[in-house]
């Protein structure tokens, strides 16, 4: 009679491998999705405060030429949202344009100084006055 072999080292192993690789696996997946998930809010948020801005203009609360005031108004509408107002631009014929930036809450990419660029979105949206 053989005697019985012992296999367990074999199915631990692949096991270990197995969720190692799922582990790693499930962080990229995160990952690229908060970062695509980052990109589209803050498109959203510079869309709302471009168009937050050119409603202040219109019902003449703002001034087109009190760029101080417009970048505190647009601080107040991105802040909430974790954006950070890069520029804002007034123009005469009532064209306001925001530039917005945000670093998105990933795992890995914010970690590493290679990848973290990645993670930073940046959106401009333009808005007319009616």
């Amino acid at each position: 009679m053989k005697p019985h072999r012992d296999e367990r080292g074999i199915l631990v192993s692949w096991l270990a491998r197995t969720v190692i690789v799922l582990g790693l696996l499930g962080v990229a997946l995160f990952d690229g999705g908060v970062i695509a998930v980052n990109f589209f809010r803050l498109d959203g948020v510079a869309r709302d405060t471009a168009v937050e801005l050119a409603d202040l203009i219109n019902d003449r609360t703002l001034s087109y030429t009190n760029v101080p005031s417009l970048e505190m108004a647009a601080k107040e509408v991105a802040r909430p949202e974790g954006a950070r107002v890069v520029s804002v631009e007034a123009h005469e014929d009532g064209t306001v344009i925001v530039r917005l930036r945000r670093e998105a809450p990933t795992i890995v990419v914010r970690r590493i100084d290679a990848l973290r660029d990645w993670g930073r979105a940046t959106a401009t949206a333009r808005a007319n006055t009616p």
